[in-house]
């Protein structure tokens, strides 16, 4: 239980003094990170790995980050938790519907789910 807390600490210290201790090991890259998985998932990048595949018939794109496949596997399902408060369309992610507020000229305040 002690490592735990300490390894929380540890974090908490990282995020408080925006401190990006993991370094993408490439020549010429000059990226930094909070996380050891976000360094990893931008190690892929370079490398060109995509090990989450889409499982749908017919489908089987593949992507760098397991996140964005569950954005991709929503399409297949027609799932859009999100929408316009004001018009009514939908959106698969929080974020498309904050940028498509814009459109009306509102904050991504009206956010229904």
């Amino acid at each position: 239980k002690k490592s735990i807390k300490k390894f929380t600490n540890y974090k908490l210290l990282i995020l408080k003094q925006g401190l990006k201790p993991f370094v993408c090991p490439f020549k010429d890259c000059d990226k930094s990170f909070n996380e050891k998985g976000n360094l990893k998932t931008h190690v892929r990048i370079h490398t060109g790995e995509k090990p989450f595949v889409c499982t749908h018939p017919g489908c089987g794109v593949s992507f760098k980050a397991l996140g964005h496949l569950k954005d991709h596997q929503k399409r297949h399902s027609n799932v859009k938790p999100f929408s316009c408060q004001i018009c009514g369309n939908t959106f698969i992610r929080k974020s498309t519907l904050k940028i498509h507020l814009n459109v009306h000229g509102e904050s991504g305040k009206k956010i229904i789910r």
